[in-house]
């Protein structure tokens, strides 16, 4: 008896049946809360990109409605994410980094994460729904007959969780479309803000914010194949079909056209119409050198300097750790309220 009792307690099993590493093990509240990536919600800041451009952010009942979408797309997010770790667990756990993922690791088991995911993914869209009612569009006839500008927010909200149910299935698995499914999100999220102040989306709001969410998932993807070299194969057997050498000449280019397409953005008549002036011209720099900067860190291999390193990590992650990276987007923002607004 007293053997039993000294008996060290059965250690917890990963979702592919190994023991689990040592690692701190997180408690359920946290677990929890790691499932839904807080963290990544910086990604929705994307819905309130029309708002900012639109000369809308000192109208209260705008802004008001824009954080609601931004809210309701934080929601549909985590839901997303909890579906995809539950069908990604026996994949993530044999991952370096994804196995310490509350599912992979078992600190969740998949019930509760299928529960918590249908719970936000209802709440996301009986929110949107609601915002739909009060902002119907003001462009009839269908995306058929009235463009993107016919939709409402309900309906973007859907077309992103369908993208996203379409991506964990399947979409995933295929070189290239994977990573044009990841950029397509970011667009639909940002329709969903214009949509939600009933605006006709712009070409370049489109073109700006998929290119940069292109060069962040090809990103994305270099440093997943970096952190993994030759097991990459054994983790997700569609890393054979991406050479390490054409990903990192891939982000060069996607740098070049987001400064180039940001630069056209800046100068186009349309903009000037719309803004009052070419004055946005004043933020081309400052683009051109976060998204130069952000290129640097995601093939940097010294983690010391501020690069991914052979660890790897998100570019979201990379950003936010970035006081460079950060102090520009601090200036642009600053230098796109002063433009847009004029407050002298």
């Amino acid at each position: 008896m007293l053997a039993r009792m000294d008996a060290a307690p059965p250690r917890r099993r990963d979702a592919s049946g190994g023991p689990l590493a040592a690692h701190a093990e997180p408690g359920p509240l946290v677990a929890l809360v790691q499932l839904l990536r807080p963290l990544h919600w910086v990604k929705n800041l994307v819905v309130l990109s029309p708002l900012l451009f639109a000369g809308r952010l000192t109208d209260p009942p705008s802004l008001g409605l824009a954080l609601e979408a931004l809210g309701l797309f934080c929601l549909a997010a985590s839901g997303v994410y909890a579906f995809n770790d539950i069908r990604d667990r026996r994949l993530d756990a044999r991952h370096p980094v994804k196995r310490h993922r509350p599912l992979a690791s078992g600190a969740v088991p998949p019930w509760a994460a299928a529960l918590l995911g249908a719970l936000l993914l209802g709440a996301a869209l009986t929110w949107a729904a609601d915002l739909a009612a009060r902002t119907p569009p003001l462009i009839t006839g269908g995306l058929l007959g009235g463009g993107l500008g016919a939709v409402d927010v309900f309906g973007w909200t859907l077309a992103y969780l369908a993208l996203n149910a379409a991506y964990t299935l399947g979409l995933k698995r295929l070189p290239v479309i994977d990573v044009a499914a990841l950029a397509a999100g970011f667009g639909l999220r940002a329709f969903a803000g214009a949509a939600v102040l009933q605006l006709q989306p712009s070409r370049w709001l489109v073109i700006c914010v998929c290119g940069l969410a292109l060069f962040l998932a090809v990103g994305k993807r270099h440093l997943e194949l970096a952190r993994l070299g030759a097991d990459a194969a054994a983790s997700r057997p569609m890393w054979r079909a991406y050479a390490p050498g054409r990903l990192p000449r891939a982000l060069t280019a996607l740098a070049l056209a987001n400064i180039v397409a940001y630069g056209w953005y800046t100068l186009s008549p349309e903009t000037a119409a719309k803004v009052g002036s070419r004055g946005l011209v004043v933020t081309w720099p400052l683009v051109a050198f976060g998204v130069w900067r952000l290129r640097g860190l995601l093939l940097d291999p010294h983690p010391e300097r501020g690069g991914a390193g052979p660890a790897g990590g998100d570019p979201v992650e990379l950003v936010l750790r970035d006081r460079a990276c950060l102090a520009t987007a601090a200036l642009w923002l600053a230098a796109c309220l002063g433009v847009v607004y004029r407050p002298w």
